[in-house]
């Protein structure tokens, strides 16, 4: 073995803690190489394949797990004996992460067990282990007295308070084993120390009545299967207790803090450090809504007086629920432990980790996604009721490789009566089933209906699909359909997962889709008849006219429904054989809303408000054309439906991947299960699409405004945000910065050959040159775009946002002037500037709009300096108008920017003084980069700040005067 190997054995390793230990070091955690083995030591029978650990041992450390080591009952040569002849490597161990705990009545009692507990695992391991470094081993707030009324010290609580009062001391186990280690390493190689936390949000394999995660899941799991998803769910505690501060600490950080605290002796050997996913206290008043919209509750504040069930009582309560739901009896589901976490500790016990923070270990963890995490691991491991009640009745979980759905029996009954069906398994591979599909918005949560399912289990629905499955309802017969929000176990991660995936060959395979727009209003039964009269009749442009205006309102009325704007929608009509729109009981073709957008576009485009789905609707024939040959990559989907919304970011991602070509469906696979895989997604999606265009057009694309709690890499687009930071110049036509270095073939790090296996932080790596520096960079003021329905209020945004765009470029030409001194060009000596280059008035102009106007033609001619100099003199003309235009669309959230060459551009409104005008391979545009500055490894790396117009390169006038060798430089994009 080679000198500086390290071994970890951890004791307890399927314990709250121990558990995370292994995880993070199978993880390679804090950096690969760091342990080459691991051994997981615990006490009750584990096989591997139950312990959910990474399985990949190609990429971590090697792994050994040993059952059986009994430290209560064993002495130190037993235990001796099982180490020497079950750990492989067992001379080898450097470091040990000791979490064992064994409860007892007595407190006294359980001082002293755990204290033998240590001394027989140190006993048995010091002989067999020379390299023996450094044992970590958990303390907790017991040390600050908070198992005592109202505790004993004041937050926050530091390491150095103590001791506990006489009595109370010498119950607590910690001290003496404490006094265990330090007598064990005297005058020894190897040290200790103490991680301390409070409450640890963790994942137990094999059960714990410990766990608090367990306990909470288990309580919220079965109140939205007995009270139904919506329900409030009070806390159930004091409002004292609901307001106290504490800072929890996950298993992930403490294994975390564990794992550094051991590769620091000279830091932290014999030290207590405090521990906890964060610095900044929080109460359950912050956390309690968190962990209870997870199970899709709405958690609200203790209910006054003493009438609320504690979670025990409620848990045995509905008992048979939990034994319907699959659970089966066990200590960690019987919720005593909740009892007195709501009603007992009802003070601030916060810590203080000022002194971890000074040794030197910075990290924190989100608390609502540790506790995610958990959670996620606790359905994945099927020890939480993961469904509703109908769905267990009916026919237990669906099987993937089968590709199996559920149809939902729809009852025949009176319009009002309540609502009745059963749920019945299909396959899409069965040849001989009939059904419908419907195509519908989710709606308002609040106020929930609810259908009678398999036995007359409420299953909660809402509203609006409430209204549509009663509209649709038989009189005298059932019917068959397919309802996602029904027949998807939502509570199943795992089960959305592959259902998504297969949505689109669910509506494939449905004899018709129903598009349920809503119930009637006023004006929507003319507004349909209206519509379909459209699709009947060719109407000229004069008996339009005659149209009256009630009618215009109520087709737009119509189209501001939400189900115009719903993501999901796309993928749902375009893979249907046959598709009807219903609202109220007016049922017409989708092809009449075919029609009406040619109208719209045609005639009416003030009349009839623009919807996301316009797009779709306006190339219908094309698009469908597309999905029966087989799909369009992903990107392009993802280009023409940025403005449709979703509840999940995901699934402006996941939506569109039943209509992708099949490379795009490979490389993205829907995944519910990780709630915290946004930014990895986002990452992925951006690296496949890369792949994919062996050009630079995803980051053309990647203009929309990043949420800031995704912390992308600066090249990684938000694809599931809308908001457009400027208009790209993608769409423009024939601007060849780069020369011939049109196509490209992206490099990651890590080095990576499919994008299912870049983490979300990776680094991009792209080739080419720099360019120019910009020197100068003047933003455009923002106009916040008017999205609502008074047309006074648009025309009033408009004119403002013409107006400042006309004052700033008037601005900007002041500046231009003030600093360019005519012919200089900084280019090289012996390039020979073409006169459409040069850095002159003629510049100026066409910068502002990137020397494009709107009708998607090439370079506008010279008669447009002209217009330029009339629409900033006011002079109204058809030439200042389109000039106009253009440049409020290309200024829009962009700088006006002038380099150390002279030459003026465009880049986005974030550019500043001192970055870097960068022509890279497979761009048509040059992009701007900024240097990272010297941060450790990241020394040499750029951000990516976007794409610019800079006027005199962008056809290439350049780069054709470079070789293949000047043009490739590497840029590591963080």
């Amino acid at each position: 073995m080679a000198e500086k190997s390290k071994h970890a054995l951890v004791f307890g390793a399927s314990g709250n803690i121990g558990w995370g230990v292994v995880d993070q070091l199978l993880s390679n955690y804090p950096a690969p190489g760091t342990f080459s083995e691991v051994t997981a030591l615990v006490n009750r029978p584990l096989e591997l394949k139950d312990s959910f650990w990474p399985t990949d041992q190609t990429i971590g450390p090697k792994l050994q797990l040993v059952s059986g080591v009994n430290l209560v009952e064993g002495t130190v040569e037993s235990v001796a004996e099982l180490l020497r002849t079950n750990v492989k490597d067992i001379e080898n161990v450097t470091h040990v992460f000791y979490f064992v705990y064994k409860s007892e009545p007595d407190l006294k009692a359980e001082a002293r067990v755990t204290r033998r507990m240590l001394e027989v695992a140190l006993g048995a391991l010091e002989p067999l282990s020379s390299r023996l470094e450094f044992v970590v081993f958990p303390s907790g707030t017991k040390e600050y007295g908070i198992h005592i009324p109202g505790g004993i010290f004041k937050a926050p609580y530091a390491e150095s308070m103590g001791p506990l009062p006489d009595g109370a001391h010498d119950s607590i186990n910690y001290p003496g084993m404490r006094e265990a280690l330090t007598r064990a390493s005297a005058g020894k190689q190897w040290t200790w120390c103490d991680i301390r936390p409070d409450a640890v949000i963790g994942f137990v394999p094999n059960g714990s009545a410990f766990n608090l995660t367990a306990h909470w899941a288990n309580y919220l799991s079965l109140y939205t299967l007995v009270e139904n998803k919506g329900a409030k769910v009070p806390f159930p505690g004091t409002p004292k207790a609901y307001n106290s501060l504490y800072n929890e600490a996950s298993a992930d950080i403490i294994a975390k803090g564990s794992i550094w605290a051991a590769l620091h002796p000279e830091k932290t050997s014999g030290q207590i450090f405090n521990i906890a996913d964060q610095a900044k206290p929080e109460s359950m008043k912050e956390r309690w809504p968190e962990l209870a919209a997870y199970f899709g509750l709405e958690g609200v504040g203790p209910e006054e007086g003493n009438h609320a069930l504690k979670p025990s009582e409620y848990i045995a309560k509905h008992s048979t629920v939990l034994e319907e739901a699959g659970v089966e009896s066990s200590p960690v589901f019987k919720g005593e432990f909740l009892d007195s976490y709501g009603y007992y500790l009802d003070f601030d016990r916060h810590m203080s980790l000022e002194k971890l923070r000074k040794a030197g270990f910075a990290e924190e963890i989100d608390p609502n996604q540790s506790w995610f995490r958990a959670f996620d691991r606790y359905k994945k491991a099927g020890m939480l009721p993961s469904g509703t009640l109908a769905l267990n009745r009916a026919g237990a979980a669906l099987v993937n490789p089968r590709r199996e759905f559920r149809l939902l029996v729809l009852f025949p009954g009176e319009a009002t009566g309540e609502l009745h069906g059963e749920l019945v398994k299909a396959s899409i591979n069965d040849d001989n089933i009939h059904y419908t599909a419907l195509s519908y918005t989710w709606g308002d949560p609040g106020s929930p209906g609810a259908i009678a399912l398999n036995g007359g289990h409420m299953l909660s629905i809402t509203r609006n699909l409430e209204s549509a499955l009663r509209q649709f309802r038989s009189r005298a017969e059932k019917i068959q359909l397919w309802v996602d929000a029904i027949c998807i176990n939502q509570l199943d991660d795992e089960e959305k997962s592959f259902q998504v995936g297969m949505m689109r060959s669910i509506y494939v395979s449905a004899c018709r889709t129903w598009v349920w727009l809503g119930t009637s209003d006023p004006t929507s039964d003319n507004a349909m008849d209206t519509v379909q009269a459209f699709q009947y009749e060719d109407l000229t442009s004069d008996e339009l006219r005659l149209l009256r205006r009630e009618a215009w309102d109520g087709i737009g009325n119509l189209m501001r429904r939400s189900w115009w704007t719903r993501i999901w929608v796309v993928q749902e009509v375009l893979s249907s054989r046959k598709v009807y729109v219903w609202c109220g009981f007016k049922k017409i073709d989708f092809e009449c809303f075919v029609k009406l957008e040619e109208i719209r576009r045609n005639f009416a485009f003030r009349l009839i408000p623009t919807q996301p789905f316009a797009n779709i609707l306006s190339n219908w024939t094309l698009n469908q054309s597309i999905v029966t040959r087989g799909g369009a990559p992903l990107f392009e989907w993802m280009a023409d439906t940025h403005k449709f919304e979703s509840t999940l970011r995901r699934d402006r991602i996941y939506a569109m991947l039943g209509l992708s070509s099949e490379d795009s469906r490979g490389a993205i696979v829907p995944d519910y299960t990780d709630r915290t895989s946004d930014s990895l997604l986002s990452t992925r999606a951006t690296a496949h699409f890369l792949m994919q265009q062996k050009r630079l057009l995803p980051l053309q694309s990647g203009y929309y405004r990043k949420a800031d709690d995704l912390n992308l890499p600066s090249w990684v687009s938000d694809w599931s945000t809308s908001q457009a930071g400027y208009v790209t110049l993608v769409f423009e036509s024939e601007y060849n910065a780069c020369g011939k270095y049109t196509t490209m073939t992206p490099r990651f790090s890590p080095d990576v050959k499919h994008p299912s296996s870049l983490p979300e932080d990776a680094f991009l790596i792209l080739e080419g040159v720099i360019e120019d520096e910009v020197k100068i960079a003047e933003p455009m003021p923002e106009v916040p775009l008017y999205t609502g329905t008074d047309t006074n209020e648009d025309l009033k945004s408009r004119m403002l946002r013409r107006d400042l765009t006309r004052s700033t470029c008037g601005r900007w030409e002041t500046i231009h002037d003030s600093h360019v001194s005519g012919g200089h060009t900084g280019f090289p000596p012996d390039f020979k500037v073409p006169e459409n280059a040069r850095i002159t008035h003629t510049g100026f102009w066409r910068t502002v709009i990137a020397d494009r106007l709107l009708d998607g033609t090439g370079p506008p001619g010279s008669e447009y300096s002209k217009h330029f100099e009339d629409w900033q003199a006011g002079i109204d003309s058809e030439g200042a108008t389109d000039f106009r235009n253009a440049a409020v669309s290309h200024c829009a959230g962009r700088s006006f920017i002038l380099t150390d060459g002279g030459r003026p551009g465009l880049a986005p409104k974030t550019t500043q003084p001192g970055d870097l005008i960068c022509l890279l391979h497979g761009a048509d545009v040059p992009f701007v980069l900024r240097r990272s500055g010297i941060m450790g490894t990241r020394e040499g790396c750029y951000t990516f700040v976007g794409e610019a117009y800079v006027h005199g390169v962008m056809q290439g006038e350049y780069s054709y005067k470079l070789g293949r060798e000047d043009l490739q430089r590497s840029f590591k994009i963080m």
